[in-house]
């Protein structure tokens, strides 16, 4: 089962700009008091912070019941806004560099992975076992997809959870 909140290991740490950009498109008036609680009321988008604090702040924001929806939101507006490659031209390529933008962004410890399947046509499948809560990823995967999408095309993205992963399957 995956410990959601909690890091996999204490000496794992997270980029203050991953940081930078998640509050950007976190939307909540609760957040800065939890924010200054954890000491990150002043983000340095140079600086590497321990994982286990920015995953205090998202605790505490699912405390609050509609924050799980936001996750949603949240993750649609990250997978939309994230930079990536110009050589990311498509479904695929955009849910193939998740992998290498969350290594990016974590180092130190064990953070978890995200592993992007092989793909057949119009359907990818990624394994992701991290920290963060999956409603998260479900909408940072769905903003990343839709960002892509050929016109005219339906999208899903169905999520699963196995015994130590959460399964996203993404179909156009």
């Amino acid at each position: 089962m995956i410990a959601t909140f909690t890091a996999f290991d204490a000496h794992t740490e997270v980029s203050g700009q991953f940081i930078a950009d998640n509050l950007t498109q976190l939307k909540t008036a609760a957040l800065y008091p939890v924010l200054e609680v954890e000491g990150l009321n002043h983000i340095d988008t140079q600086r590497w912070y321990p994982i286990q604090v920015w995953l205090n702040v998202l605790r505490n924001l699912a405390q609050d019941a509609p924050t799980s929806t936001d996750f949603v939101a949240t993750g649609i507006r990250i997978g939309e806004q994230l930079t990536l490659s110009p050589a990311v031209k498509s479904i695929e390529t955009a849910l193939r560099a998740l992998e290498a933008f969350y290594t990016q962004n974590h180092r130190g410890g064990d953070a978890g992975y995200i592993e992007v399947l092989p793909s057949t046509r119009r359907v990818v499948t990624l394994h992701i076992y991290t920290p963060y809560p999956a409603n998260l990823w479900y909408g940072v995967i769905y903003g990343r997809a839709r960002r892509f999408l050929p016109s005219r095309s339906p999208l899903q993205v169905a999520m699963e959870t196995l015994e130590d992963v959460h399964r996203y399957i993404v179909s156009w």
